[in-house]
Formats: C-alpha cells, structure tokens, sequence
C-alpha cells in the first residue's frame, strides 16, 4: 500500500515487484495474493501470474538492488522502467480450472470471491427443487427435504457401541449454512463424498429439537450424492447459449473442438440469440457431445461465457 500511494497503481506484476519492499512481500505473499485473486487487475489469468512470480521476483530484486548501490545501466539511468519493461509478457500457460481458483480464494481468505462452487449447479438446483438452507429453520417437524451444498466442516464422534462413526457435516449455499448429522451406517458409505471436492446433493429429515426460543431445526442425512453425478442421471441433452454479435472468425472452429472430443456425453443444440430477430435452435449432429464433466463445460464457458452451458 505505501508503494502503490507514493506513485500510481500498479500496471503489472513486474511493476509490483520493482517498487515494493521484496524483504517483506516475499514469493510466498505474492503466492497467496495471486491466489485470492488480488492481482486479477494486471489483466492476465491468475495461472500465468502465478507462473512468473520468480522471474518477476529476480528482476525486481535486482533492480532495487542496483538503485540501492547506485549502479546505472547502460545509458546511465537510474529512472523506473519504461512502461513497455512494465508489461513483459506472461508465460503462455492454461488458467486454472475454477474449482481449483476457488479453492485458493477460501484457503487464503476464508471465503469466496469470484463465484461460489454452487454457481455451475445453478440450473441443476432449480430443476431438483432443493430448498435453500437459509430456510431449513421454517422447515416443520419430519419434513423430508433435499438441499445442496459444500461441505465447510466435518465433526467425526465414535458411536456408542465403539463400532463406528458418525458425522456432523456444516455445509453451506449461497443462502446460508446448516448442520447435517450423518449416522454411522450411512456415513460408511458417504464418507468419501462427504470428505472430496464435490458440491452434494442431501436428502434429509428436517426434525424439531427443544421449545420455543429454545427450539432448533436439525437435519438427519438420509442419502448424499454428488451433483455432478445428478446432473449424468437426470439430463438428456445440452443447450449451449450464444449470441451471433459475438461470434468472430474460427469460433465455430474452437468450439467445434470442445463438442467433439466426447464419444460418450449428451446431445448438444445451440441457441443462437440474434439482436433485432430473435432466437433459433440448432440442433447439432451426433458427434456433437458434452459430458456432465466440471472441466468440459468450463472449456465451453470460457469460450462463449459463464452461465452459456445448461443441461436438460
């Protein structure tokens, strides 16, 4: 902060490394700040970013170094670098996929900033119907309820007969959090999806414990699966959004790319948006096809944009 307030912002991560104290942002803050997205507006994906940390570093370094001793380069200047220095291009690497980007976000900060791992499920939460958590405490006694979440803790307990475990999973959506208890049979079974990546899908048993300001809502875990998993068994074709304004030379081409690498997947159609006309589905041949797959469809959205992909 007192580097960027004694000049201007910062344009690149070269220009960062030139004129802050490398003794006290060392490699490993600049890690963690490319991880929570803090360098996003140097206008380069985080990977590429991440990816010249040590080049940056060293040649920061080495300049401060020399502006320290009074050395002068080769036309015996001692003036910051040219704004062409400044934007030295980023190794040519592939992004991180968003899971992975989000996971940083929450390693670092605690919490997310550019989405929620719910946000590609957006459709598939609809379609099931599953009830915000934010709502689970207006849930009446024994309802049945299907909710969708990531898990953010797990409590592990012995039973009492010393033969198994059971659970105290908190997961969260983008509407609150709650607390769902698995028990020892159930969590035999469930316990590598309720320790993975994935965002799940609960079916529960909504119950009222105490009375009433004393009164809580607790969830029993009756089944968990992935959504992803929902996703494969309940959709049987793929619509992919896209408007004609913003198709350009070779679109069809990289696109084409990404629908044919799949021999298994669902069918895809396209629906086209065309301002002042209208809309109109396509429906593409057969060796056109898109897995439920997290990576597939992210290859699709960061060609046409997030949100385009829906399954049906």
């Amino acid at each position: 902060i007192a580097a960027r307030e004694e000049g201007e912002a910062f344009s690149s991560l070269f220009d960062f490394c030139e004129r802050v104290d490398l003794r006290r942002c060392n490699k490993r803050v600049m890690e963690a700040l490319v991880k929570c997205g803090a360098f996003d507006d140097f206008d380069a994906p985080r990977a590429a970013i991440h990816a010249a940390i040590e080049k940056a570093v060293e040649r920061g370094g080495r300049l401060q170094q020399d502006r320290l001793v009074g050395q002068t380069n080769l036309f015996g200047a001692l003036e910051p670098s040219s704004e062409d220095d400044k934007k030295t291009p980023y190794p040519d690497v592939e992004e991180w996929p968003e899971k992975l980007c989000l996971a940083y976000e929450k390693e670092c900060l605690g919490f997310y900033v550019s989405g929620h791992p719910l946000d590609r499920y957006s459709y598939d939460i609809q379609r099931i119907r599953c009830t915000p958590l934010s709502e689970i405490p207006s849930c009446s006694h024994r309802t049945s309820v299907t909710v969708a979440g990531v898990v953010t803790a797990i409590r592990e307990r012995t039973t009492r007969d010393g033969k198994g475990r059971m659970a105290f999973v908190s997961i969260e959506d983008l509407s609150g959090r709650a607390e769902v208890v698995i028990f020892s049979r159930l969590y035999e079974t469930v316990e590598p999806l309720i320790k993975g990546d994935e965002p799940l899908i609960l079916q529960a048993m909504a119950s009222h414990e105490g009375d009433g300001d004393a009164k809580t809502v607790k969830l029993r875990g009756e089944s968990v699966t992935t959504l992803r998993e929902i996703r494969a068994q309940q959709s049987k074709r793929v619509t992919v959004t896209m408007n004609a304004a913003d198709v350009l030379d070779g679109f069809y081409d990289r696109l084409e790319a990404h629908l044919t690498t799949w021999t298994q997947g669902f069918p895809v159609e396209i629906l086209l948006k065309v301002d002042g006309y209208g809309e109109v589905v396509v429906s593409l041949g057969e060796r056109y096809r898109l897995e439920a797959d997290d990576t597939a469809v992210e290859r699709v959205e960061r060609l046409i944009g997030k949100g385009s992909v829906a399954f049906h």
